[in-house]
């Protein structure tokens, strides 16, 4: 499991402990303020808020090359044609080039840009890859690892479509470099003894079925899992939205 410690922004004096790759709560926490996130169990733990969640799951076995011949054909022909356009993956460590990256990926959404003050605690817990052509940068995964478990979690993914209009032919290029990015992450991380992947949650809205259906040319598997609050932290976000409602 990894713990991620930041202070309540409205009340700083409280530290919120945001936890990734748990296989249930811990008791203990309920008297205090604690978020799970994608956690494995999917029943009610006592003093703990539950959602309910499902997620795609993809469990390594053999090496990169036998995770390659268990995804769909189509897939299989993107990563490797990707490979021969000459797109490679490298670690991204620079926290303002990832947040600049998002923040076009997000204008280009219509979504919401990253919060900064989240961001930075984050950031010493999470690995990024970015799949590059020709110095450019194609597409970015975030991912919390934890090799104790041996398990990782994606966090974020952004690419960005630029000139598609003057030059199609960049779109293919793109879902390519997606593609090759995430059977690139799993062979890296699979060489540090992960074998696990939270591929991210399954949802059946329907602006994310294209998402959804992308996920699935892997050969990933649905679980379900859980998200959970404990109720000192509920309440304390039902204060600061009463307090921010009552500023605006």
């Amino acid at each position: 499991m990894r713990t991620i410690s930041l202070p309540f922004r409205r009340f700083p004096s409280l530290i919120i402990r945001h936890h990734w790759l748990a296989d249930r709560p811990s008791a203990g926490h309920a008297a205090g303020f604690h978020s799970y996130f994608n956690c494995d169990s999917a029943q009610d733990h006592l003093g703990l808020l539950r959602l309910p969640k499902r997620r795609l799951e993809l469990r390594l076995e053999g090496n990169s090359e036998d995770l390659l011949a268990q995804c769909k054909s189509d897939t299989r022909y993107e990563i490797r044609r990707a490979m021969r356009d000459g797109i490679i993956s490298n670690i991204e460590s620079d926290e303002h080039f990832f947040s600049g990256y998002y923040s076009e990926f997000a204008k280009s959404k219509g979504l919401n840009d990253l919060d900064p003050f989240q961001l930075s605690a984050y950031w010493p817990f999470l690995t990024t890859t970015k799949a590059i052509f020709e110095d450019t940068v194609l597409a970015m995964h975030v991912w919390i690892i934890d090799q104790q478990a041996a398990m990782a979690t994606m966090v974020y993914s952004c690419s960005l479509y630029r000139d598609i209009k003057e030059n199609p032919a960049f779109s293919q290029l793109h879902g390519r470099a997606n593609r090759f990015l995430h059977w690139d992450d799993f062979r890296r991380f699979g060489d540090i003894g992960v074998t696990r992947f939270d591929f991210g949650c399954f949802n059946d809205a329907s602006t994310l079925e294209n998402v959804n259906a992308f996920k699935s040319s892997f050969p990933v598997n649905e679980r379900p899992c859980s998200y959970y609050m404990s109720y000192p932290l509920w309440m304390v976000n039902q204060l600061s939205r009463f307090y921010w409602r009552r500023s605006n």
